[in-house]
């Protein structure tokens, strides 16, 4: 097993076991923050973690479905992620099967189409729904931070549209607020200042560019 310690925009690897023949495996390492660490096997399934400083977390997993069955006790934040972990699976076992329901189809007709569009919009506020709640219901934790940066699939974020920056504003005031020398909370809150400017700007350049289109239209 190896374990990596989880930036804003990078890992870092901190240390690695083998697993006892009884199956059991310890990690030991110092910290002053709690931070996010990657727990992942040979064959990269990853378990993710966020431990404070002498906190004690016991992990129990079938290594062949490492990062889909594993539970996680002592750490009340590493919870929340497991958590939010098996939602987003969730979610994407009903994407999978969907698709899969559809494209068994050879000839699609409207109504069908019309039916996996709306099945499909379900799903996806299902996990919208479940983010925001999840993220207005613990603000003052870093596992918030995690529930912002989830992927339905690749480059698709479970919260990516433009207003949702208004989520991330609100996580960056109040984890700075209770975490403000966390390193990981740090990054995320300059990440997120970031974020939150080029929106704004990008909204300005559209509104003076909407202007400009409504005052050289045709008559």
């Amino acid at each position: 097993l190896y374990l990596d310690y989880l930036n804003i925009n990078k890992t870092e690897a901190i240390d690695s076991v083998k697993i006892k023949k009884d199956g059991s495996f310890k990690f030991s390492f110092h910290s002053e923050y709690p931070g996010i660490y990657l727990l992942r096997n040979e064959s990269g399934q990853i378990v993710n973690l966020l431990p404070h400083p002498d906190e004690n977390l016991v992990i129990s997993a079938d290594y062949a479905k490492f990062s889909s069955s594993y539970s996680v006790s002592g750490s009340k934040e590493s919870e929340y992620i497991r958590q939010l972990v098996e939602k987003l699976s969730d979610t994407r076992g009903k994407l999978s099967e969907l698709n899969g329901a559809y494209e068994s189809l050879t000839n699609l007709n409207d109504a069908q189409a019309s039916e996996y569009i709306v099945r499909y919009k379900e799903i996806i506020k299902e996990q919208r729904d479940f983010s925001i709640h999840f993220i207005i219901e613990h603000l003052s934790s870093i596992s918030s931070i995690y529930a912002l940066y989830q992927e339905i699939a690749d480059g698709q974020f479970v919260l990516g549209e433009n207003f949702d920056i208004q989520y991330m504003k609100i996580v960056a005031d109040s984890v700075s607020k209770y975490y403000p020398e966390v390193p990981f909370v740090k990054s995320f809150v300059k990440n997120a200042r970031e974020s939150e400017k080029q929106y704004y700007t990008l909204k300005g350049l559209g509104e003076k560019l909407k202007d400009a289109k409504t005052c050289f239209s045709s008559p």
